[in-house]
């Protein structure tokens, strides 16, 4: 049976109250029987005296009648049960006793006397015991008193019950069941998706709390159902922008999402794939089962696969060559398997022609320098021969000449394909990567999270790829230049051990480094390519390493009696897999990996070491590497004739990072130049944030235009544009008087130095695609005038600006102040590196904000930025970055003590 809260709560205060009025009916009868009790203790001795007073004479004169008539009046009292006296003298008992029936009875022996209370007294006189009297008194009449006085109490809580129980049901009923009754139905309202319906919540007491709380969860789930809805249109919209088809399957191999790309390669509506089965919508079985046994793969194995050079026939026929990226993922309706597809038919055709006509030219240099040689002795055995020998070697040689030209137009054309490819792959991944970028900023869902994560991951691949192929072929084609500048050595050593944190944590690993301390703290050498080298082979350690430690060895040993040139000596040891002794030099060689080498666990496109081995040749050194099977691998970097420079401060060497979360820009107008509008739209909402005035243009002639009519602030210009190209625009604005002075910063998707290179002598500054939301912004920080919170507003260049050191250290002077804060940061210190090892992120987030707010007071901005650094980062689960941002923590400690000593 189903009781209704009406019903339990009108129980509950129907038991309360009788069990109230049943207790003080209970104390109240208890009072009678206590009082009652008492009367008769009174009684007794009252007539315990009285008796004694009396039977001494008749007892001394053993005068047994008149001592039976003193009796019998005694017992005239009803509550006297017995009055038995005995004799010193014989020990004769004499006395009456009530019967059963309540009449008067003789007592001539000792008897047991039914009694409620007795007294026994002796009688004397002149000090002579004459004998005893017994006097027993009944309650029979005093527990008649106390039921009659149960009844009355039991009647007056009937009459109570029955006056004060409908009254409370009623109140109630209107205070509270009818109040809980409405936010119960409200509730089942909300439950069941009507959030419009606005709830009564006039009254005042915690009914009234409960019925505003339930309005105010409505409203916010009302907002949230709105944003929500928001961004998934917005997240579709992303979705369906990408270019490159994305799909999920089941393990059955249905649909379960699908973009448009998708949707166009099979020449079909978005929904009409939603639900079917491959086989359904694609007509080569064969390709079906292929991809179905990789699909239930990645989800069997909760791994993800690269499939390169997959073969597609779509539904005309054609054939298209896939890089396929697949991985396992979770969707509401199961476990599924998502696939990211990009379309390298033509990219694989044009590098095979390429391949084919380097291979013709090789044969027909090789078939002409076999006929000059066959000429050659053929003009030594016969020198009348000598003058038509040299008219066709001159032939030959523009013949060889022309096959010179031949090739070099081939690697033009080389060249010139892979800066199309770069500029056609970026420019879509300027808008993947940058919408995701905003989205992953604007959602909180995890499920769309997931997707972003996917997609951001597989952008951030094809990326990595198009790089490797771009330094692979810049150093082929001898385009690659190296930039020699002076740098700590000391920095880029020891920083690889803070990048590869994450992964060296995740695994386990120990990361050693020794750096030679007689190492100079100043080289003259291209920085960026000695950095990219050091991650190709630190990254490969660590990727192939599940256990035990690396080693980064650093040396060096001079080469000139005055020091000034060094042969830099570094090595990286591993614990890892190894590589057979017969594999040793194939690692080296361009898209070659150790045999057996699965993809799906390392992964890498086999250009790391290939490029690797190509920049330290260029650097004038020479690499090599030593490994034993299942023991680890030592791969040694020698760089000869390095030059030493003059030494460098170590604090003004290191770069410093702009938070872009904390600076605010004075209004300006911007125009933006883009022939698409997507790459537009992520430009605008990566300055929607600060206060600018953005202006858009399509091309270059539309652009030219804008900037003389508005006068724009600064001018954000895309290269390759129809009607009037980038650079073009750029120039006719630099020629004319009243746009010359604008600055415009080149946004391209150009994957060539050269190309960087000439867009600088036009341009005032430059960002290769895709572009992120901080390089944006810091590029843009560097023309318009800034502040920073807190701060007054900075001119673009000031030369007024505090030195890095000075940024550091807190503004004032006062050491007392220093010792306070000195003690603060020790206990500090400890919580830190708890927090850095257990990573709750809402302690974090909160001790963040104390180390701000502890910043401000002891005005010390560096602080104050550092916590606010560690709650941003928090804020958006950006756990590397925040695990290295947290272990700056004890310097701050540091540079206090510096100054107390």
């Amino acid at each position: 049976m189903k009781m209704t809260l009406s019903f339990k709560i009108n129980g509950i205060v129907c038991l309360v109250v009788t069990c109230i009025l049943l207790i003080s009916g209970a104390y109240e009868v208890n009072q009678v029987q206590s009082q009652l009790e008492a009367e008769l203790h009174k009684e007794l001795s009252d007539i315990s005296e009285r008796v004694g007073n009396s039977l001494v004479y008749p007892i001394w004169s053993l005068d047994e009648e008149a001592t039976g008539e003193l009796i019998r009046a005694e017992m005239g009292n009803k509550n006297v049960s017995a009055i038995i006296v005995q004799y010193t003298h014989d020990d004769t008992i004499f006395g009456k006793m009530r019967t059963p029936q309540w009449s008067l009875t003789d007592v001539n022996q000792l008897v047991p006397i039914p009694s409620f209370i007795h007294q026994k007294f002796p009688l004397y006189n002149k000090k002579k015991k004459l004998g005893t009297v017994e006097v027993h008194l009944t309650d029979k009449f005093m527990g008649e008193q106390i039921k009659k006085e149960i009844a009355k109490v039991a009647t007056r809580v009937i009459v109570l019950l029955i006056a004060i129980l409908p009254i409370l049901a009623v109140l109630l009923q209107f205070l509270i069941i009818h109040p809980i009754k409405a936010l119960t139905q409200n509730a089942e309202i909300i439950s069941a998706g009507n959030l419009e319906e606005s709830l009564e919540t006039i009254r005042r007491d915690e009914l009234g709390i409960l019925a505003r709380s339930f309005a105010k969860m409505q409203q916010a789930i009302r907002i949230k159902m709105n944003e929500l809805q928001a961004s998934e249109l917005r997240l579709r919209q992303v979705f369906d922008l990408v270019p490159f088809p994305i799909f999920a399957k089941d393990d059955q191999g249905k649909f379960l999402l699908v973009n448009s790309a998708t949707a166009r390669l099979y020449n079909a509506q978005e929904e009409e794939l939603l639900g079917k089965h491959q086989l359904e919508v694609h007509q080569q079985p064969e390709e079906v089962a292929k991809f179905l046994q990789d699909d239930q793969e990645v989800i069997e194995s909760g791994q993800s696969k690269k499939i390169l050079g997959e073969i597609f026939v779509d539904h005309r026929g054609q054939e298209h060559i896939l890089q396929i990226h697949k991985m396992p993922f979770d969707l509401p309706e199961g476990k599924a398997a998502l696939g990211i597809a990009v379309d390298v038919t033509e990219l694989k055709r044009t590098s095979e022609a390429l391949n084919q006509l380097n291979q013709q030219l090789e044969e027909r240099v090789k078939q002409r320098t076999a006929e000059l040689e066959e000429a050659k002795e053929e003009a030594e055995k016969n020198a009348e021969t000598l003058n038509i020998y040299a008219r066709e070697m001159e032939l030959k040689n523009v013949e060889l000449e022309k096959a010179r030209q031949d090739a070099d137009a081939a690697n033009k054309a080389k060249s010139q394909f892979l800066a199309n490819m770069s500029h056609e792959i970026r420019t879509p991944m300027n808008a993947i990567l940058g919408f995701t970028e905003l989205l992953n900023r604007q959602i909180s869902d995890t499920l769309q999270k997931e997707y972003l994560d996917s997609i951001q991951a597989s952008g951030r691949s094809l990326l990595t790829l198009i790089n490797d192929i771009l330094d692979l072929s810049k150093v082929e084609a001898g385009k690659l230049e190296l930039e020699y500048n002076v740098f700590n050595p000391h920095i880029v050593f020891e920083e690889m051990q803070q990048i590869f944190s994450h992964k060296l944590t995740e695994k386990g690993l120990d990361f050693q480094i020794n750096i030679d301390p007689e190492l100079p703290n100043a080289l003259l050498l291209d920085e960026v390519r000695l950095r990219q080298i050091l991650l190709n082979l630190v990254g490969n350690a660590v990727k192939f390493t599940e256990s035990g430690y690396i080693r980064l060895s650093v040396s060096k040993q001079s080469t000139k009696m005055d020091h000034s040139q060094i042969n830099l000596n570094f090595s990286v040891e591993d614990t890892g897999i190894g590589i057979p002794e017969d594999q040793l030099g194939a690692i080296f060689r361009a898209f070659q990996q150790q045999k057996g080498q699965d993809i799906n666990d390392y992964g890498g496109t086999g250009l790391g070491l290939t490029i690797t081995k190509r920049l330290v040749e260029m650097m004038g050194g020479r690499i090599f590497a030593t490994s034993q099977l299942g023991v680890g691998s030592r791969f040694h970097v020698v760089l000869e004739k390095v030059d030493v420079a003059v030494s460098v401060d170590p604090q003004e060497s290191q770069k410093t990072a702009m938070d872009v979360d904390l600076v605010q820009f004075k209004p300006a107008t911007i125009l933006i130049v883009d022939d698409i509008e997507t790459n537009r739209k992520l430009v605008k909402e990566f300055l929607k944030p600060y206060d600018f005035d953005l202006l858009e243009a399509e091309n270059g002639e539309d652009a030219v235009l804008m900037g003389r009519a508005h006068a724009p602030d600064l001018i954000l210009m895309d290269i390759k544009m129809p009607v009037l190209n980038g650079e073009e625009a750029t120039k006719l604005l630099k020629a004319d008087a009243n746009t010359q002075n604008i600055p415009v910063i080149a946004l391209t998707a150009a994957g060539m130095k050269q190309a960087e290179n000439d867009f600088l002598k036009v341009c005032d500054g430059f960002l290769r695609k895709p572009v992120n939301r901080v390089q944006l912004i810091r590029l843009v920080s560097s023309f318009l005038e800034h502040h920073y919170h807190g701060d007054s507003l900075t001119e673009a260049k000031s030369t007024e600006e505090p030195t890095a050191k000075e940024a550091l250290l807190p503004q004032f002077n006062d050491q007392q102040r220093l010792l306070e804060l000195h003690h603060i940061l020790e206990e500090e210190s400890v919580r830190w590196e708890m927090l850095r090892q257990v990573l709750v992120i809402p302690d974090i987030q909160q001790a963040a904000i104390e180390v701000a707010e502890l910043g401000l007071k002891f005005e010390y901005p560096a602080l104050e930025k550092w916590g606010q650094d560690v709650h941003a980062q928090a804020s958006r689960f950006d756990i590397e970055t925040m695990q290295n941002t947290m272990m700056r923590f004890p310097e701050f400690l540091k540079t206090i003590r510096t100054l107390l000593r």
